[in-house]
């Protein structure tokens, strides 16, 4: 398994005018990310977050192969849990252009649910502690 690069992660979120701000605090470029004028919901960008992570991912191991894949479409499917506020299944429906055998593209497919951070955070679960500080 690959050595982990970062121990912990920090976003900072702030309501400032009516508009929900956020910024990546490890980014090398500090920038606020005016959430609320994309008109998504928060579920959505938690979708978009998983399939993003699991696109980046196979794209950095298609380039390290020197794998040529194009017009790749991700689709990330939520299915609520019917009394929890929470979704119950996720699925991620890839496709792209290739001259991939079967075996190269179940690989790359591999790669990219052990290597999204998104994904495996969201499959395995994960501690999330609330916390007032000031």
């Amino acid at each position: 398994m690959a050595p982990v690069k970062e121990e912990k992660r920090v976003v900072e979120l702030s309501l400032e005018d009516e508009k929900w701000l956020a910024k990546a605090l490890n980014a090398e470029e500090i920038k606020d990310i005016d959430i609320s004028s994309m008109k998504v919901k928060a579920t959505d960008l938690m979708l978009m977050s998983l399939g993003y992570c699991f696109g980046i991912t196979i794209q950095a191991y298609t380039n390290h192969k020197g794998y040529k894949i194009e017009n790749v479409k991700i689709e990330v499917i939520g299915e609520k849990h019917p009394q929890e506020n929470r979704y119950e299944k996720l699925t991620i429906n890839v496709s792209f252009d290739s001259d991939l055998t079967e075996e190269q593209i179940q690989r790359v497919m591999e790669i990219g649910k052990r290597g999204c951070t998104v994904g495996n955070t969201l499959e395995k679960g994960a501690v999330v502690e609330k916390k007032f500080v000031g």
